[in-house]
Formats: structure tokens, C-alpha cells, sequence
């Protein structure tokens, strides 16, 4: 759902939509109004948690996908994997792994398509499809 407010947070309106909005209708509303505009998840325990009783947003994972070079050869390096996070790989590499007491990186180097799943509350549930090429990463969604 979009919802917009006023500036100082009073709402004015929304419109029913998926969540995440599709970001072309997003910008075309945020471009129409005055006030700040926000893409609210619905209510779900997949999006939604309660920390001292006050209903919150749960974030987004802010991991990065990026090709890199590892030993001569191209590679996809995910980045940003907080701590906590249990990770599962499935492709022609599979795995679970939970990142411990650091943020985890990972690295694929086996070309192929990956489906990588993470999971680590409060943030919401993600999972990335990935393809690598031989000789490195061809797209990362």
C-alpha cells in the first residue's frame, strides 16, 4: 500500500498496491503530492514485529551482489549479511551457513544459477536469484 502524508506526518490518502510497490507508480506518486509518501507492507508477520508492543516495520537485508576477481577469475561476491543470519545455497555450490559473530561474506565462483535464501530476525526473510557465467556473474536480482 502507498500511503501519503503531509509534511508533518498527518495522512491524506493511500492507494492499495503490492508490496513493494511497482517503483514507476511509486515515483509518480511521490512526483504528485506535497507531503512524503511511504510504501507500506501489509500486515503480516513476514513484514511486521513488535518490539515493546509498538507495531514496526521489519527492514530489508542491505546485502550487495557485485562480480569481483578472486585467484584470476571472476567471481560474485554477496556483501552486507549482518551477523546472525542463516543462509541457505542452492545451485551447483550448496550449503547452509549462519554468519556468526561478524558480518558474513560470501563468495561464488561455480557457474551456474544460485538460489540464496537469508533469514535473520527482526529483518525480513530474502532471497536472491543469482546466475554465474563461467568465468564470472552474469546478473544478480
Amino acid at each position: 500500500m502507498i500511503v501519503s502524508t503531509d509534511e508533518n506526518g498527518r495522512y491524506l490518502g493511500h492507494i492499495d498496491s503490492g508490496y513493494p510497490a511497482n517503483p514507476d507508480v511509486l515515483k509518480r506518486v511521490e512526483e504528485a503530492e506535497t507531503g512524503r509518501v511511504f510504501d507500506i507492507p501489509p500486515f503480516m508477520p513476514d513484514f511486521w514485529y513488535f518490539p515493546e508492543g509498538v507495531p514496526t516495520v521489519r527492514p530489508r537485508l542491505d546485502y550487495r551482489a557485485e562480480e569481483v576477481m578472486v585467484d584470476g577469475e571472476k567471481a560474485t561476491r554477496l556483501t552486507g549479511i549482518p551477523s546472525g543470519t542463516m543462509v541457505e545455497i542452492r545451485g551447483p555450490e550448496e550449503g547452509s551457513i549462519e554468519a556468526d559473530d561478524e558480518p558474513l561474506d560470501l563468495v561464488l565462483r561455480t557457474a551456474g544459477e544460485y538460489r540464496v535464501s537469508f533469514e535473520a530476525f527482526p529483518f525480513q526473510a530474502a532471497t536472491i536469484l543469482i546466475t554465474v557465467s563461467a568465468g564470472g556473474a552474469n546478473g544478480a536480482a
